[in-house]
């Protein structure tokens, strides 16, 4: 119930604790293991992931509004973890976006759904201009 509770205040300081917590644990696991832990950019990731399968199990039990707000809190997550307009930050918001759009046309929100795709992809545009720029630029110092 605790953990659930924690969970369902994604604003408060302790929401924010656990994640620390469960980052660092995640590292304390690699270390021991022998295995490279895991970068920030890696752990967002996974986050997106997770958070995206928990507002899927939310739809599953017909509480829309819960996936719902379980995708803006992924976003707010994205936004907050990555400070400056970076690859991983557009990849994780067209990701999240994707998910909106998805989870809207479910909904039969089409309208939304649409701008929500839309917005993903311009994302998606704009990452693929930042990695063709920076595969130019590689070439060019070789």
């Amino acid at each position: 119930a605790c953990v659930v509770r924690v969970l369902s205040s994604p604003y408060s300081e302790r929401y924010s604790l656990f994640l620390q917590y469960m980052a660092l644990r995640d590292e304390d696991d690699a270390v021991q293991s022998g295995v490279a832990a895991p970068t920030a950019d890696e752990r967002l990731i996974a986050t997106i992931e997770r958070q995206s399968e928990l507002a899927w199990t939310f739809l599953r039990k017909n509480d829309s509004k819960r996936a719902i707000r379980t995708l803006r809190r992924v976003a707010e997550i994205v936004e907050a973890k990555t400070k400056n307009q970076s690859a991983i930050q557009l990849l994780g918001m067209a990701m999240v976006r994707l998910q909106f759009c998805t989870l809207l046309s479910r909904l039969r929100r089409h309208e939304q759904a649409f701008a929500e795709a839309s917005y993903s992809k311009a994302m998606i545009d704009e990452l693929w201009d930042i990695l063709t720029e920076a595969k130019e630029a590689c070439a060019m110092v070789d």
